[in-house]
């Protein structure tokens, strides 16, 4: 597939646009000593607030939401170090794609991408609001902060890359169908984050991974009427085994001993 005038995917125009990353800000400092648990969490744990704009409900309704994971683990002189990542939806734009740079190539000859992407003024005017969030929650829990992300961190930095090849009800305006497969080459499945048309404010992954079982259900459909493969190897086995039976049954048919027992001459004294 290649974006652009031609290829396979190109018609509606959209291939290649609406790219997406999450809206990452993070704050990183000093705290107070941890307290030491009896049975202490696994490595990497942190917790988790959705939704962190409702921290005030008279004023969530005027901002868009968005997530902070919290990490802090033991530092030098009884101390902790805390850590702070926000995450948010970027919105999808037109302007944002990708495209095939076909004056450079990488060292199979192949064309190299040239990715367009940059975020909104609204998601710049919305990163100083959670700038000061995470400002306030290093305060709740008595941090010093050495450093706060004051505009979000530039895209593709957050790994959540999404969209590039929308899926939609109908090909003028979407490359992929409800099902994960190319409008315009049948049997031709996208089960990345390509086909998601809004990111929301969570990693993909999950999304990502129920989009593959529909899109792999999909290509395993044997009949036009959309039979399930379990429905279909379930009637083959009762036909075999209906089939062992009929055998099973002739090869046990009793015999008349009578009719093929050959006779036996008496003898005479």
């Amino acid at each position: 597939m290649m974006s652009g005038d031609g290829g396979i995917g190109a018609k509606s125009g959209v291939l290649g646009r609406y790219l997406m990353d999450h809206i990452t800000q993070k704050a990183e400092g000093i705290g107070p000593r941890l307290p030491q648990p009896a049975d202490p969490p696994d490595a990497g744990r942190c917790i988790y607030l959705p939704q962190f704009q409702k921290r005030r409900p008279d004023e969530s309704a005027k901002q868009p939401s968005f997530n902070i994971q919290v990490r802090q683990s033991p530092a030098w002189g009884g101390r902790s170090w805390f850590l702070a990542t926000l995450t948010a939806e970027m919105t999808a734009d037109r302007s944002n794609r990708m495209v095939l740079d076909l004056d450079r190539t990488d060292p199979y000859g192949a064309p190299l991408m040239k990715i367009h992407c940059q975020r909104g003024h609204a998601q710049f005017i919305a990163a100083a609001e959670r700038a000061n969030a995470l400002r306030e929650l290093a305060d709740a829990v008595g941090v010093e902060l050495h450093h706060v992300d004051d505009m979000p961190l530039a895209p593709g930095l957050a790994a959540a890359e999404c969209g590039t090849a929308r899926m939609g009800a109908e090909p003028r305006d979407s490359v992929l169908d409800p099902n994960s497969q190319c409008w315009e080459a049948k049997g031709l499945y996208v089960t990345d984050g390509a086909g998601m048309v809004s990111q929301g404010r969570v990693g993909p992954a999950l999304t990502i991974m129920a989009l593959t079982a529909r899109a792999c259900a999909h290509a395993l459909q044997v009949s036009p009427q959309e039979t399930r493969p379990k429905e279909r190897a379930r009637e083959r086995m009762e036909k075999a085994a209906q089939s062992r039976r009929r055998r099973a049954a002739k090869s046990a048919k009793p015999v008349d001993t009578a009719r093929t027992r050959r006779p036996v001459k008496a003898q005479s004294e």
